[in-house]
């Protein structure tokens, strides 16, 4: 079959799983090799010529040792009578072995392979019969090592299970979502990205920018509950009568303008600017000139303040407060008052990026919620056809710790979703920070490189048949190689490359040094003149 050699021995095998090796020197982590042997059975006999010859399996380097066959120390003490000999170094590798081939077909491994059996590279021949069963689907990398030119593809129905991503920063996360977006959106999925950071300015594979939509989150006061606008003003727990008050004085404006509305047979919008001119316009004229949308946006402002004074009456201190609070709010928070709801961009073969990055943490927790809401409404009445919703730095929303309706909207989409497509990938570097009950409905997984031992003990747990001796070599991963797992993928784990998404221009580690060395080389040195 044409190997470069022989890597070393098989000096014991502790299950079918586990077995180590010696070799004069250690073997690289995360390395595929192959084993051919023949099993003696007592029950079958020699099932290696009932398999049309020897057994071959497929195995992963996930843990070695080096050190000196004969301690230094002896060789000296035994002086003379060592007979010169060097002392040899000695490697004990331990391998996890993912499947054997046996008749053709890849198995899940039965026998311990036994003693003495030589160990050798993986060749491309062994690594496709493993992994080359799925031909169809999306394209997610290469098999490691890519020298050998091993195509990974996987199923996209599957996705209904969902998909969780975890890694360490900079070990890939965005640029294996970029991946999946492009390429599941080029199949004609919907693709939604909540996008936390403001990172995935795209440029798809296939050079069409019209497949590419990015949405700002804005929060428009007019499409949402005043409940909730009241809960993202004010936040407090304990401020329980501010957000009771600010929330009646919402309802008053609201109801005021559906009344507007149907009375003359406008818009909200319109509604909202016959308001606003009646009431409040002596209030903004001598403000600087702004646009429209603008100028409405501190119109409500000042009618809600009003709205609440009147409605609070003689509570003067909790009144205060809530005017401080609106005041607060309308300054600093992106606002819309004529803007859609994002979900509304949602269409076959493109990606929707909602760029959240302006918001606060518990403002993008509550626009997150009525997204998802809203997606798997739109799912459920059958005017959402199958959804791919991606949701960045997953434990801001789905926390062990966090106590936010978001999360209870997650947990039903996770659950009730995949009935109607949608398909949930939830990418976090701290795993071992996400609430279980909601980890428990993903059964799909890119594990990136992590270095916490709290991480890899938590991705073991999500993931029930992700090995302890597999595992074992995640903080070895170099940046952009994965443990990638589930039935999107097949039966057996594999070790991945994953594509590099050229097109994605933001969110890789800068290089500090080169952006040092531009602004330095460009910086112009003060001219000075004398004018006499």
């Amino acid at each position: 079959m044409g190997f470069s050699g022989v890597y070393g021995y098989v000096v014991r095998s502790t299950s079918s799983r586990v077995s180590v090796v010696a070799s004069d020197a250690p073997l690289p982590l995360g390395e595929y090799v192959e084993l051919h042997y023949r099993v003696h059975s007592r029950v079958s006999g020699l099932l290696g010529e009932q398999g049309g010859g020897e057994r071959v399996a497929l195995a992963v380097v996930s843990n070695a040792s080096y050190e000196h066959a004969v301690p230094q120390s002896v060789m000296s003490y035994l002086g003379p009578r060592a007979g010169g000999v060097e002392s040899l170094k000695l490697s004990h590798t331990t391998l996890y072995v993912v499947a054997e081939l046996s008749g053709g077909r890849a198995e899940p491994p039965r026998y311990p392979i036994p003693p003495d059996t030589p160990v050798r590279p993986a060749s491309g021949d062994t690594l496709s019969r493993v992994y080359g069963g799925f031909t169809g689907g999306v394209r997610l990398g290469l098999l490691a090592p890519r020298s050998l030119g091993v195509e990974v593809r996987v199923n996209p129905d599957k996705l209904a299970k969902h998909l969780l991503i975890a890694g360490a920063t900079g070990s890939g996360k965005s640029n294996t979502v970029a991946i999946l977006a492009d390429r599941l959106s080029a199949v004609g999925a919907p693709v939604v990205v909540f996008d936390v950071h403001g990172e995935y300015s795209l440029e798809p594979e296939d050079g069409d920018l019209s497949r590419v939509q990015i949405v700002e989150a804005r929060i428009n006061p007019l499409r949402m509950h005043p409940r909730i606008l009241a809960a993202i003003i004010i936040p407090e727990p304990q401020a329980r009568r501010q957000r009771r008050l600010l929330a009646k004085a919402m309802e008053g404006i609201l109801r005021e303008l559906r009344e507007l509305s149907a009375k003359k047979g406008i818009s909200m919008v319109t509604a909202l600017q016959e308001l606003v001119e009646r009431r409040v316009r002596n209030v903004l004229a001598e403000e600087e000139a702004v646009d429209q949308e603008s100028l409405l946006i501190r119109g409500l402002r000042e009618l809600l303040v009003a709205e609440a004074r009147r409605v609070g009456g003689q509570e003067e201190r909790v009144v205060d407060r809530v005017v401080e609070k609106v005041e607060e709010f309308f300054e600093v928070t992106p606002l819309t008052v004529t803007g859609e709801l994002p979900t509304t961009h949602i269409s076959p073969g493109r990606m929707l990026v909602v760029d959240a990055s302006t918001l606060g943490d518990e403002q993008k927790r509550w626009v997150l919620k009525i997204m998802v809401d809203e997606i798997l409404e739109k799912l459920k009445t059958g005017h959402l056809g199958s959804t791919v919703l991606v949701v960045e730095e997953a434990p801001l929303f789905i926390g062990v710790d966090v106590g936010h309706p978001v999360k209870q909207s997650l947990q039903r989409f996770a659950r009730e979703g995949r009935k109607f497509g949608g398909c949930l990938i939830a990418v976090s570097q701290r795993p071992r920070s996400l609430d279980v009950n909601v980890v428990s409905q993903l059964q799909n997984f890119v594990f990136l490189r992590m270095v916490q031992e709290e991480d890899i003990r938590a991705v073991m747990n999500i993931a029930d048949n992700l090995d302890e001796n597999l595992a074992k070599t995640i903080p070895s991963l170099p940046d952009g190689r994965a443990i990638v797992m589930g039935e999107w993928l097949g039966r057996f784990p594999a070790i991945v490359d994953i594509d590099l998404h050229k097109g994605k221009r933001i969110g890789a580690t800068p290089p500090l040094t080169d952006i040092w060395a531009r602004g330095r080389a460009q910086t112009q040195k003060p001219q000075f003149s004398l004018e006499l």
